[in-house]
């Protein structure tokens, strides 16, 4: 659906707060270039994955993440519920969640609702794009992160992530 969709005027590279955040190209829906996790609501979410994983291989200081939405985020569900985790697999198999709330961290994409723990970054015609980033607590290299569906009604999205490395 046209109104439902998180679309650039271009696909280039882009940066909020300092932080790059390369972006993949739809090609006019020819390719994926979104994350969106598991909802019950909808067409689409019900189909979605419940998780995603992406190779990491390095120590982080920062993951860095362009999405912040949800479709029937906050507003329409008010409590605080977890709509995402932010899993890291360290290499010595040890596991580290950072849980992302509804009405905290992630907000509904239609339209721009703020909430303190993520911040505005894009207007995509009347659509929202927020920032937010996770410190992990451990300097040891991580295998990969994991983005697990939280046990709420929201269907989560993320548009790009950056991993700032360790110096």
């Amino acid at each position: 659906n046209e109104v439902e969709r998180l679309m650039f005027g271009d696909w280039g590279p882009k940066v909020f707060r300092g932080v790059p955040f390369v972006l993949v190209d739809p090609q006019g829906g020819r390719a994926a270039n979104v994350i969106m996790l598991h909802g019950p609501q909808g067409a689409l979410p019900p189909g979605m994955p419940r998780s995603v994983s992406l190779p990491v291989n390095s120590p982080a200081a920062a993951i860095h993440l362009l999405g912040g939405v949800s479709g029937w985020g906050f507003p329409y569900g008010r409590e605080p519920t977890t709509s995402l985790i932010v899993r890291l697999h360290y290499h010595d198999g040890k596991t580290e969640d950072h849980e992302l709330k509804n009405g905290e961290h992630l907000a509904d994409y239609i339209r721009r609702v703020d909430v303190p723990g993520s911040e505005f970054a894009f207007d995509l015609g009347g659509r929202q794009l927020r920032y937010l980033s996770v410190q992990p607590q451990r300097t040891e290299p991580i295998e990969r992160l994991e983005l697990v569906k939280g046990d709420d009604v929201t269907a989560p999205v993320v548009m790009a992530i950056t991993v700032e490395t360790r110096k």
